[in-house]
């Protein structure tokens, strides 16, 4: 019994007890014998540190994992040379509930909105969030991390996360617009519950004009089916949350397999309990996942772009150094 709880135990902080070993404040004692192990669940377990010793856990594992990911992002993106020599910066479309004013603001210094259309509320002008949540924000925040040399255009298309019959067309009409605005990827991190076609055939004219789609496999965790267009997994990258560890993270999916068939291909990221701001509660979702998968999608677009140099023996290379730097990385 004891040898199971201590697994669980390392599954639920998603560490080895092993690790704990060298913490004064889980293993006080200088020696090492059978009561170790147990002696450090009890302190993980207590009921008045338990929440605290978790958290920073998770924590630590969300910042290991932004770390690496920082060290890949230093590499791919482009200097400011490139930037200003006819560079062209990758277009994402972000379809959603909106985004509040001061995560807006805040993308805007950064130079990363390139248009913003309420197709919700179509005679408003200006951003607007709907007041019963911000997953509309929660979609666009992972890309100014991800890939903040990207260019945003919001698409405010439900007024909940939830997508409603009566919002098809909302999602229709933003899907064109993506299209015309001539964006490389469309990302959703929303879905409607049961398949649509107008939204397969939308999204199946934006993947014949080159657009990369993602989207959610679901917002309502492990309680529902693969959300349309998610299940169109031919030409949408449907994504799934993984934990720190690049686990699976059942409790946040649906079904990987559903009845009737097999995926042929599934993805997943990084998606439970991230660390955006230390000050803030841990958050998750396949929300998260979703964006930060178009994200990184973006960032290895904008690498694909970067400007082709002549080598001294008249064979072209882009910047060889670098790509050695990713290779051995």
């Amino acid at each position: 019994m004891l040898a199971l709880g201590i697994l669980l135990l390392e599954i639920e902080t998603r560490t080895s007890i092993e690790e704990h070993r060298e913490d004064p404040d889980l293993n006080p004692g200088d020696t090492i014998d059978m009561d170790t192990d147990y002696r450090i669940a009890r302190r993980l377990v207590d009921l008045k540190d338990n929440q605290n010793v978790i958290s920073e856990i998770l924590r630590e594992a969300s910042r290991k994992w932004f770390s690496e990911y920082g060290r890949l992002s230093k590499i791919l993106e482009p200097d400011g040379t490139r930037r200003d020599t006819g560079y062209k910066r990758v277009r994402i479309a972000v379809l959603d509930t909106g985004i509040d004013s001061d995560e807006y603001d805040y993308l805007e210094e950064m130079d990363m909105i390139g248009g913003y259309r309420d197709f919700v509320t179509p005679c408003v002008d200006g951003p607007k969030q709907d007041e019963r949540g911000k997953h509309g924000t929660i979609a666009a925040t992972p890309l100014g991390k991800m890939c903040p040399t990207a260019v945003l255009l919001l698409a405010r298309v439900l007024e909940t996360k939830e997508a409603r019959e009566k919002e098809v067309q909302n999602v229709v009409d933003a899907i064109d617009w993506a299209i015309q605005e001539e964006v490389d990827i469309v990302t959703m991190a929303i879905g409607f519950s049961t398949h649509n076609n107008a939204v397969e055939a939308a999204v199946r004219r934006a993947r014949s004009s080159g657009i990369l789609i993602f989207s959610a496999a679901s917002n309502q965790r492990n309680t529902s089916d693969i959300y349309c267009p998610a299940n169109m997994d031919d030409c949408v990258f449907g994504i799934f949350a993984a934990n720190a560890g690049n686990r699976e993270a059942r409790a946040l999916n649906p079904s990987m397999a559903p009845a009737g068939g097999r995926r042929a291909h599934c993805f997943a990221l990084f998606g439970e309990d991230l660390e955006w701001d230390e000050q803030q509660p841990l958050v998750r979702g396949s929300s998260y996942s979703t964006s930060m998968a178009a994200g990184l999608a973006a960032l290895l677009l904008q690498f694909s772009r970067q400007r082709v140099e002549s080598a001294g023996d008249g064979a072209d290379r882009i910047e060889i150094e670098k790509s050695k730097r990713v290779q051995r990385d």
